[in-house]
C-alpha cells in the first residue's frame, strides 16, 4: 500500500512513537514516580511542554485520567 502522509506527518508519526517508548521505559523502570514528574522529564527530553506530551501518552492509550 502507497504512504500517503507528507513527510510532516511521518516526523510527527516518529515523535509520538519516541515519546511512547520513553514513557514505557521510565515508567517501567521507576514505578514509583508519579506520572506528571514523568511527563516534565520526557518534554524536557524532546522540548515539549507537560501538556504536550501528557496529550500524546493519553491519545495513544498508555496512561488514562479521571473523568471531570
Amino acid at each position: 500500500m502507497t504512504d500517503l502522509r507528507t513527510p510532516i506527518e511521518k516526523a510527527r508519526e516518529e515523535k509520538h512513537q519516541k515519546i511512547c517508548a520513553m514513557f514505557l521505559d521510565l515508567s517501567n523502570k521507576q514505578p514509583n514516580v508519579a506520572p506528571h514528574r514523568i511527563f516534565g522529564a520526557i518534554a524536557q527530553a524532546v522540548g515539549m511542554t507537560v501538556p504536550g506530551v501528557k496529550h500524546i501518552i493519553v491519545q495513544n492509550g498508555l496512561y488514562t485520567t479521571q473523568p471531570k
